[in-house]
């Protein structure tokens, strides 16, 4: 009897699907489909879905169907348990439509303050090249811990990397890539600080 009712979902999915829904410029898929075609790869009912993310069949049967657009929240937790990268589901659901290109939003669905962050970047790199410039004559104890406090941060960066559940996302790849070269940058330029500082 449930096997009917899934199939039955299913069937009214797909009748109703192909008329609604936001789409990408030029016709290509929406977000409902995606979602939907994402679910049925994953061999997940829309009852099995639902209940992954804390939402009711109904509200995922609206969200599939074209008829409701799903928060960035929904969004978010869609994509750990479809595989399809928050990103791109952002995109189809028109958060990053043309006229607000630029905007960039985290894992749990806010906008992300990329102006804030350039200006802590080059805030940062500005200190830390200052801190760095004699840092061999120097070897202080704020010299260290600006070192920890960038280890940390790459810790962290790749921690959110590998959860569990979260696909993944090609910004974040591009971090954690620039965060590795600097960590092995930093390594490098360390070495023969630290055996001198060994052997003195």
């Amino acid at each position: 009897m449930q096997s009917n009712r899934e199939g039955m979902e299913e069937d009214v999915s797909n009748l109703t699907s192909h008329t609604t829904g936001v789409h990408r410029c030029g016709g290509s898929e929406s977000v409902a489909e995606v979602i939907r075609e994402a679910r049925q790869r994953k061999r997940l009912t829309q009852k099995e879905l639902a209940s992954s993310i804390g939402m009711s069949p109904v509200q995922l049967c609206r969200i599939e169907n074209g008829e409701h657009t799903p928060t960035r929240q929904t969004l978010q937790k869609l994509s750990g348990q479809i595989g399809v990268p928050f990103s791109e589901l952002l995109f189809l659901a028109g958060y990053n439509n043309m006229k607000g290109a630029d905007t960039l939003y985290k894992r749990d669905g806010t906008v992300l303050d990329t102006d804030q962050i350039i200006r802590s970047i080059y805030r940062t790199d500005a200190d830390f090249l200052e801190l760095l410039r004699n840092f061999d004559e120097i070897g202080t104890q704020e010299n260290l811990q600006v070192i920890c406090v960038l280890l940390k941060a790459m810790r962290k960066e790749a921690q959110i990397q590998n959860q569990d559940g979260v696909a993944p996302n090609p910004l974040v790849n591009c971090f954690l890539d620039a965060f590795l070269a600097l960590k092995r940058f930093i390594l490098s330029a360390l070495t023969p600080f630290l055996e001198s500082y060994a052997q003195a």
